[in-house]
């Protein structure tokens, strides 16, 4: 991940080790708020019309994969007295990511990979958003947080999917004919 990659991801993930209740809640509520702009974002891109339709269908089931996403997070929030409630922990994790998450629209012409991060705004969301659902699985509780592991290895592992299933054959003007890249 690039250097401005990992200025996302400690902003998404927070700190290699295991959280707080309160950072739990931060963390958690920070990337719920990442995946709900994500799906707002994609799903307005797929309905506009304006996209190639085999780039309009990704953004649809991309779009449905964040709201997905969201609700397993939501699942997550820790839930006590003197903590934030879902709605006060659902909030952008840092500067950078907002910028980010607020210039987010599928490109039109791939350059780079959404796996690999390299360039759109998408693709880098993509590759910080899977590693700090690796680095919140790595550095869980061992004894407190299991269930969440278990979450976070399937928010990775959909990430992962929702990228690498990015049309290849999609251009500056659209598919192209028969599919080839």
């Amino acid at each position: 991940m690039s250097e401005g990659g990992g200025a996302l991801l400690d902003q998404l993930s927070g700190p290699c080790r295991a959280l707080s209740l309160l950072e739990s809640a931060r963390v958690v509520g920070g990337l719920r708020w990442v995946e709900l702009g994500a799906f707002a974002s994609l799903g307005r891109a797929a309905t506009s019309g304006g996209l190639p339709p085999e780039l309009a269908v990704w953004a649809s089931g991309a779009s449905l994969a964040h709201a997905w996403r969201a609700g397993q997070l939501h699942s997550l929030l820790p839930v006590s007295a003197g903590l934030p409630s879902a709605a006060e922990a659902t909030k952008p994790p840092g500067e950078d990511v907002a910028e980010l998450v607020e210039s987010l629209a599928p490109p039109s012409a791939a350059t780079g990979s959404p796996s690999s991060g390299d360039g759109p705004a998408l693709f880098r969301l993509y590759a910080a958003l899977t590693a700090a659902y690796e680095r919140r699985a790595e550095f869980a509780h061992p004894s407190a947080d299991p269930p969440a592991v278990r979450v976070f290895v399937r928010l990775a592992a959909d990430t992962r999917r929702i990228a690498a299933s990015f049309p290849a054959s999609t251009g500056p003007a659209g598919p192209s004919p028969g599919g080839d890249a």
